[in-house]
């Protein structure tokens, strides 16, 4: 009665819980040597029974009205899924495949590999095990490849988690069988151990991944809080969805291996709301191609393609702006929008723009650059900021204002604006300069002439900010 109940309750918990019926009929013929008690039937029959059952009504109800199809690419599904069974000779393949590898070769080498050490195994002690270990596997991994769809595969792993009881199983009696041979215990060692550094690698590159996406999520707690934004709403260009590894840097053959931090079904608000204690409902994540420049993974932002006066409607909503900016394998949530100070005399003239305030902050390795600027007439030009340490360059930021999407000749004629900048820096704040100036949009790039509220001419055509340390 208790196997009854216990079945009952583990088909009907999960779609795959169909597959108890098989695995429990396997695991008794692998130990009974396929000659059924009595008392085995009773756990069988009733079992089935419960499946035919589960199988009925789900084939007659679907919820939502979701057809019960099957996946149209079941090749490219079962290569991702069966991986795992030989995921350390995958990894060690991958060098040789840049892409995706066809998903036929997959399957076929994987089977191939798989059938050499069963095999090995045909007259073996224990082989029984062997082949229930693969079967396991093969049948745990069958519904996802059969009815869901193999984009949604490509990138869940964990839906390999139950089939990964019977990998285990199989290599694991398969490696004891080959300790035991006093010429097979070194290939073994080899085996078992490669196995472990590579996965230790894999775990390690997807640590990576996860701490840059949870440093970004900790670092938007922190200023949304500092900026209130649960009353002003945010705009966030190129917010995270996930990121994945370059082809060259993956390790599974096939597959994205992406780390998730947020579901594209739903809006940033929510995603801030679960991850975060802040009751936000007004933020907006769209994704701005232009500035999508990262380099050392693939960067996958949230939300819908934007760009030109749409874009710049939207910043200009009232809500507070950021972007996300990438500085070599990290990358950080900054705000490029902010306040507008109106100084009775304004800082430098450029003629048809005015730098009407502008000062440098340096924080805990940031230069944070605040500048506000009035245009007189829209023009094509760009802003330079530079950043020199003992007189020496280090770092620069050149581009338009509010994360380099709102060019200057887009605005309104005596619009005023605040362009935040924000610049890494290892050097200490008491050695920096910064200087700001504008260039023209032209093959040479030349200057804009700056002049000081004396009408004097600035050295250089650059306006000199101090920077002040916090």
């Amino acid at each position: 009665m208790l196997c009854w109940v216990a079945g009952f309750i583990g088909v009907f918990s999960h779609e795959n819980g169909i597959l108890l019926l098989p695995l429990l009929i396997g695991y008794l013929g692998v130990v009974r040597g396929w000659q059924f008690t009595r008392r085995d039937w009773l756990m069988i029959v009733p079992n089935t029974a419960i499946v035919a059952l589960y199988i009925v009504l789900w084939l007659t109800f679907s919820p939502n009205d979701e057809a019960r199809t099957l996946t149209q690419d079941f090749p490219a599904a079962f290569a991702v899924m069966i991986q795992g069974l030989i995921y350390p000779f995958a990894s060690l393949a991958r060098p040789f495949i840049h892409a995706d590898a066809d998903p036929w070769l997959i399957i076929v080498s994987a089977g191939a590999l798989i059938s050499c050490f069963l095999l090995w195994w045909w007259h073996k002690k224990g082989a029984r095990f062997a082949w229930f270990g693969v079967g396991w596997y093969v049948l745990a991994i069958l519904p996802a490849v059969i009815f869901l769809p193999a984009g949604y595969v490509l990138g869940q792993t964990r839906l390999a988690l139950f089939a990964s009881a019977g990998g285990a199983m199989f290599w694991g009696v398969t490696l004891a069988a080959m300790c035991r041979s006093r010429w097979l215990i070194f290939p073994a060692m080899v085996l078992m151990f490669g196995a472990v550094l590579i996965s230790l690698n894999f775990l390690g590159m997807r640590r990576g991944d996860f701490l840059r996406l949870a440093a970004y999520n900790h670092d938007l707690v922190q200023q949304f809080i500092h900026d209130d934004v649960l009353h002003t709403g945010a705009v966030i260009l190129n917010a995270p969805a996930y990121i994945a590894p370059l082809d060259q840097n993956r390790r599974f053959l096939i597959g994205t291996e992406g780390v998730l931090w947020t579901d594209p079904s739903l809006d940033y608000s929510q995603q801030v709301w679960m991850n975060t204690p802040l009751e936000i409902r007004d933020v907006v994540a769209v994704t701005h191609l232009a500035t999508l420049n990262a380099t050392h993974y693939r960067f996958n932002p949230h939300g819908q393609v934007m760009d030109g006066q749409p874009l710049i409607d939207l910043l200009k909503s009232g809500r507070q702006v950021y972007r996300t900016q990438f500085e070599g394998d990290a990358f950080y949530l900054v705000k490029v929008a902010g306040e507008n100070t109106v100084p009775a005399v304004p800082l430098a003239d450029f003629g048809e723009m005015q730098l009407l305030d502008g000062h440098a902050v340096f924080h805990d390795g940031r230069l944070i650059v605040s500048l506000t600027w009035q245009v007189q007439q829209p023009m094509p030009v760009k802003t330079f900021l530079h950043v020199h340490c003992d007189d020496v360059l280090i770092a620069q930021s050149d581009g338009y204002a509010w994360g380099d999407v709102y060019p200057f000749h887009l605005w309104q004629p005596g619009e005023v604006q605040t362009d935040i900048r924000t610049v890494f820096i290892d050097s200490p704040p008491d050695c920096l300069k910064v200087y700001v100036g504008l260039y023209a949009e032209l093959a040479d790039a030349p200057r804009l002439p700056a002049f000081d509220p004396q009408g004097i001419r600035y050295v250089d055509d650059r306006v000199l900010l101090l920077v002040e340390a916090k």
